[in-house]
């Protein structure tokens, strides 16, 4: 199975970047992952996203925060 990393781009630009990543069956789990971070963070600021890496470093989705302004 593959290993994604969950890297945080902040609405600021900067990337704060996950070491060491999961394994996790495809890029659906990887989706709902991330979801399911963006829910239970609360840290987590509007306007940023998730930028999901496979193994090489290629960004193969992304999530964005969805959460009102405030």
């Amino acid at each position: 199975m593959p290993r994604y990393f969950f890297n945080i781009r902040e609405a600021s630009g900067e990337v704060i970047k996950d070491a060491t990543g999961r394994v996790l069956p495809g890029l659906a789990a990887a989706n709902a992952e991330a979801l399911k971070a963006v829910r239970q963070l609360p840290g987590l600021k509007y306007g940023g996203r998730f930028e999901i890496t496979d193994e090489a470093g290629n960004i193969v989705l992304s999530v964005p925060f969805v959460d009102e302004p405030g």
